[in-house]
């Protein structure tokens, strides 16, 4: 099989400007034709997220955060094989769930392999200057989805979403995009059932999406599943192989890293957009995020929606019913032509004890006007774009968000003359880490100081 690397998108636009992006000759990047910036392909994939380093150093270390954390329980459990009396079908499980641990570990990161992620020698210290993606972005957050989409015993969780989706948008469909793709096999089964010219699906995690490039490379892959409430101890250690349905080649699917707030797609690029199980896990506004949605789609386009309303961790006033969304609708410029709830499984692993019956909200609406966003260049003040820069002497910031000596250390430094880069020179010697390393550590943290004191 050939190997599944997607062409730049015809669509495709600068997430920053808006303007035309070109594939650089011989260079795995591509490049902005109006404010020149280079957006990196990783594993092939085009990366096209505003501030692309930025976003690449965060997901780098959100994943050496994770593999410290199997590190931890891996010598967790040795400790406690090592020092306690068990029982013997206890000593058994410990020392089974240890190994799976260590295979799971080793595992993603061959997957993970493309972030380029090293070896961090001092993990607190990232820790303490941990980026705060949203809890809904962790790496693992939909780590049981991949078992479902990938493995033997999600085939009809996957057919029954995938013929609720049939079953409201037109068989004559040319140019779709997916948002919120994941492990893309919603995505994939779109592209097998219908003659799409063009199917682009997008996502920001690299685990999902790095998986599902390997399967679609035609590669098996076999992962542990870890389920909550493990049927058994077998059901608890289960290695499941994910594989493509055998001989079912990808058409026209291409996966591109991004994200909708900021999409790298010319306005009126597509006839149908399919959001599945999104608006309610964006941190993002959902009425901002319908018009940018709106302004992809050609008029007389279709947005279908499937998935949950639940809103959590929002205050009151931001927890969402279908009704507000159905406002939220009208007002971005839709029609809804159809709006109904089904009963359907979800994540119904037979290795889990538990399982779930979801309402699903189905909503089809069509573009009857068209509405435009405004594109946000870069977000970052001068000095974080820059990190030569000094920092000003003026920055203020909330004591109730130093949490941890090492980010009090870390502001003791600013006095109006040095920069991030003089900081993380610093903090290299000091706790000994790679310069690459403590360079986007202290970036990320700022960065998510100035977020909070814009």
């Amino acid at each position: 099989m050939s190997e599944f690397r997607p062409p730049l998108s015809e669509s495709s636009a600068c997430p920053s400007c808006g303007c035309q992006l070109d594939n650089i000759p011989n260079q795995a990047g591509i490049k902005c034709n109006g404010c020149a910036v280079i957006y990196p392909r990783v594993a092939g994939l085009p990366w096209l997220f505003v501030e692309p380093e930025f976003q690449l150093g965060q997901w780098r270390h959100q994943s050496k955060e994770l593999i410290a954390h199997f590190d931890h329980r891996i010598e967790h459990f040795k400790k406690v094989l090592d020092s306690s009396e068990l029982p013997e079908t206890v000593r058994t499980r410990i020392t089974k769930t240890r190994k799976a641990l260590i295979d799971h570990k080793n595992d993603l990161q061959k997957i993970l392999a493309p972030l380029e992620l090293g070896t961090s020698k001092n993990i607190d210290f990232l820790n303490a200057l941990r980026n705060e993606l949203p809890r809904t972005q962790n790496l693992l957050s939909y780590e049981g989805n991949i078992h479902r989409d990938w493995s033997n015993w999600g085939k009809e969780e996957n057919e029954n979403s995938l013929n609720e989706i049939l079953s409201v948008i037109s068989p004559k469909v040319k140019k779709g995009l997916v948002l919120g793709s994941g492990c893309s096999r919603l995505a994939y089964d779109l592209d097998q059932a219908l003659d799409w010219d063009e199917l682009v699906a997008i996502d920001i995690n690299p685990l999902l999406f790095f998986t599902a490039q390997r399967i679609l490379n035609g590669e098996t892959i076999e992962l542990h599943e870890f389920p909550q409430a493990p049927v058994n101890l077998d059901s608890y250690l289960a290695k499941n192989a994910l594989q493509l349905p055998a001989g079912k080649k990808t058409k026209n699917l291409n996966l591109v890293f991004a994200n909708i707030w900021n999409p790298p797609f010319k306005e009126k690029s597509f006839d149908t957009i399919i959001a599945p199980w999104l608006l309610d896990i964006l941190p993002f506004p959902p009425e901002e995020v319908l018009k940018r949605i709106n302004a992809l789609l050609c008029d007389g386009g279709h947005f279908v929606y499937f998935g949950s309303l639940v809103f959590q961790n929002r205050p009151q006033e931001q927890q969402y019913l279908e009704e507000e969304i159905f406002e939220m609708l009208s007002e971005a410029g839709f029609e809804v032509e159809s709006a109904e709830r089904k009963d359907m499984p979800y994540l119904q692993s037979p290795h889990n004890s538990q399982s779930r019956l979801e309402k699903v909200l189905i909503i089809k609406a069509r573009k009857k006007e068209h509405r435009s966003f405004e594109r946000k260049a870069s977000p970052l003040a001068p000095w974080i774009e820059n990190p030569a820069l000094a920092i000003p002497p003026a920055l203020q910031i909330d004591t109730e968000l130093v949490h941890h000596e090492i980010q009090a250390k870390v502001l003791a430094y600013v006095d109006g003359v040095l920069s991030i880069k003089d900081i993380a020179v610093s903090i290299q010697k000091q706790y000994q880490m790679a310069p690459d390393e403590a360079l986007h550590a202290v970036i990320r943290y700022f960065a998510n100081l100035k977020s909070k004191h814009p």
